[in-house]
């Protein structure tokens, strides 16, 4: 978390070449080739300056600049429109006629769309971030014409086929949530998309899922899928949203060895034998229940690794197994209980807990150690608040 960076890229990906500059930090989740060499933006930087295409800010002790003339952009905001890596781009192939073209044959709506993110139509199809939520559209052809997109989203609209993003290669993250979405043959083709959010679309099958080396994080939770075998299958996946419904699916999930982070929709009415499956997940970082009702969770109690666990909207009768991960360091609880709750005192590892001020006031003084209580969850009388901060100190 120091910020945000451009720098010399060392250990590069397959297709990359050891000096290529890219951007990296704390809100660059999207990483990109902003030069060849170094050489490459030391020259491009000496041409902005020839050009006089920057600002220079003066505000109190503080002079900063800034990309453009007469303009407040960060460089690194600016990279997502430019043609990369400078001096040397690669070019998408669309000729200004072949545009020309594209844009006649565009209705209003999607005029409308253009005219709202970009001055210069052409820009259009170079547009590198692409927010289409709520749209209200049924048809994303013009899409194939923005090969450049690296992360686009689409919840929220009518479409029905996802063929217009065959040609976007380098698209990281895609959101398809709350679509009429059903076929997902056409992300075969992108191996660098990272993210995908399916979540509550009419999706049935996730086989192609496992066609994508990339993916590291995957939300699917209330979709029409029944089998997620094929999920083992996705040797990148660490971070899952997924509804559970029955066994077999909670045992496929068992099997994503990679998995680091875990949202479980809907569990309800399993066995303690079924739940110990959740035990096979031996990198698990994180885990978060919603919408869940469960008698425990024993298996967990030799995991070597979890550390944080989010419960919401859920119910665990027995908690004991909170007070035997020796790696857990966080606890909250939104709207959820523990019918045991005291037995988390148990735990000599956690350092913060959230929940509602009765949970807290039944905790504060089981714990021999100083915990992190700093966070309320619901509201509070006048009173309780005053013996949450005096607590607080």
């Amino acid at each position: 978390y120091g910020g945000n960076h451009i720098g010399i890229d060392i250990d590069p990906d397959v297709k990359g070449t050891c000096g290529q500059v890219i951007n990296f930090g704390r809100d660059e989740e999207i990483k990109y080739v902003i030069a060849e060499q170094l050489s490459d933006l030391l020259e491009f930087i000496n041409h902005t300056l020839k050009n006089r295409k920057y600002t220079i800010h003066h505000e109190e002790d503080y002079t900063y600049w800034s990309y453009g003339a007469n303009q407040n952009i960060h460089f690194l905001d600016v990279i997502r429109s430019l043609e990369l890596p400078v001096l040397k781009p690669i070019k998408s192939g669309n000729s200004d006629i072949v545009i020309k073209n594209w844009l006649e044959q565009l209705d209003n709506q999607w005029l409308e769309i253009i005219k709202a993110r970009v001055n210069n139509p052409i820009d259009f199809v170079k547009i590198k971030k692409l927010y289409l939520m709520s749209e209200n559209l049924t048809n994303i052809d013009p899409l194939t014409k923005c090969t450049e997109v690296r992360e686009l989203i689409l919840s929220g609209n009518h479409i029905t086929t996802l063929e217009p993003l065959k040609n976007m290669l380098s698209l990281k993250k895609l959101y398809l949530a709350h679509t009429p979405i059903s076929d997902l043959h056409v992300l075969s083709n992108l191996e660098h998309l990272q993210f995908l959010n399916i979540n509550r679309s009419k999706v049935k099958d996730c086989t192609q899922l496992a066609k994508l080396p990339s993916l590291k994080e995957l939300d699917m939770h209330e979709t029409e899928i029944e089998d997620y075998t094929a999920l083992s299958q996705c040797k990148s996946l660490e971070t899952l949203s997924i509804s559970i419904y029955n066994v077999k699916q909670l045992e496929a999930v068992s099997t994503i060895h990679t998995l680091k982070h875990l949202k479980i929709f809907e569990m309800n009415d399993f066995s303690e034998d079924d739940l110990n499956l959740l035990s096979k997940l031996t990198q698990l970082q994180s885990l978060e229940l919603i919408n869940s009702h469960l008698t425990g969770l024993d298996g967990l109690k030799s995991s070597q690794t979890l550390r944080e666990i989010k419960l919401k909207d859920t119910t665990i009768e027995d908690g004991t197994f909170l007070g035997k991960i020796t790696s857990l360091k966080a606890l909250e609880l939104n709207h959820s209980s523990i019918q045991n709750l005291s037995v988390v005192a148990m735990s000599e590892s956690l350092e913060r807990i959230t929940g509602s001020f009765s949970q807290f006031n039944i905790l504060k003084d089981l714990f021999h150690r100083k915990i992190d209580f700093s966070t309320i969850i619901g509201e509070m009388t006048d009173e309780e608040s005053d013996i949450w901060h005096q607590f607080l100190g």
